[in-house]
């Protein structure tokens, strides 16, 4: 028999993480944000840059150029459930955890949803950009080791457009392949290129979703726990923006067959980043 219970300790999110190097904003933001589709201003594109002779006026010429990219989408839901048997806690103390597992788990969801487009494509919102949607310009050349995926994908956010700092989207693997290579460096709970282009490395970035074509199909079960391909995929995107409202208290349910109590907390998300120019590349993680 059980002589005693430890209690639970704290849920810290992994460090690396979107919320690392995107800009989060927990307030109220614009109102009804989560009702409905949402759409977002850019100062980056479209956009033209050009060289001019100013003083004789006798020359002109076009050096960049970038189109305005996806400016709308649509929020989505973070649940978190808690099952207990309904004699163990008090209603406060069930439903601060499912509180609490919902916030631990807000940054794993928002990046499984951006990376793969889940429930947008289970909704048939086809439109929705998000980072596998087969619209991302592949700058490679086949599968290339982290060091050269980085190089390349540094490129293109130098290619693009005005120049302006992006983000850099790595898995998990491919993220501390880059790091044995030198090319990523950690300061605190954040992922930088040598370049000092913030990393984000995904613990919701799925290696086994590749990029194509959006269409419409459920929700994918979880990935078992297991061995993953050794080719994944990297990104560059502009600015990464979080949205989030509170975690609010759902409801409880109790199955009366088994005594056990479902506790279930959310909250409303949107993420998005400022689409001027979007690149891929497939990299070879193997060691």
């Amino acid at each position: 028999m059980v002589q005693g219970v430890f209690p639970a300790g704290p849920l810290n999110t992994a460090p690396g993480g979107l919320f690392s190097a995107a800009v989060v904003d927990r307030s109220a933001g614009i109102p009804n944000w989560a009702n409905g589709a949402y759409g977002w201003d850019t100062d980056a594109c479209p956009s033209d840059l050009i060289l001019s002779d100013f003083c004789t006026n006798q020359a002109e010429g076009l050096i960049a150029s970038a189109d305005g990219g996806d400016n709308g989408s649509w929020p989505f839901g973070v649940i978190g459930k808690f099952e207990c048997y309904s004699s163990g806690y008090t209603v406060s103390q069930r439903r601060e955890i499912a509180r609490k597992q919902t916030e631990a788990g807000t940054q794993k969801a928002v990046e499984h949803e951006l990376w793969s487009g889940a429930i947008a494509q289970a909704s048939n919102r086809l439109d929705v950009p998000f980072l596998t949607n087969g619209k991302a310009v592949n700058v490679g050349t086949g599968a290339v080791t982290p060091a050269v995926a980085v190089a390349k994908l540094e490129q293109a956010l130098a290619d693009c457009g005005l120049g302006v700092q992006g983000v850099i989207h790595l898995t998990r693997q491919a993220a501390v392949m880059a790091a044995s290579q030198n090319v990523i460096e950690r300061d605190g709970d954040k992922l930088f290129t040598a370049l000092g282009t913030p990393v984000v490395a995904g613990v919701g970035y799925d290696p086994d979703k590749t990029p194509g074509a959006p269409a419409q199909a459920a929700v994918p079960a979880p990935a078992a726990l297991g061995p993953r391909p050794d080719n994944q995929w990297g990104f560059a995107t502009g600015p990464v923006y979080v949205h989030l409202g509170g975690v609010d208290d759902l409801g409880e349910h109790l199955d009366h067959t088994t005594n056990v109590l479902t506790v279930v907390a959310g909250r409303p998300a949107a993420v998005y980043w400022d689409s001027c120019c979007t690149a891929a590349v497939q990299i070879d993680t193997t060691p």
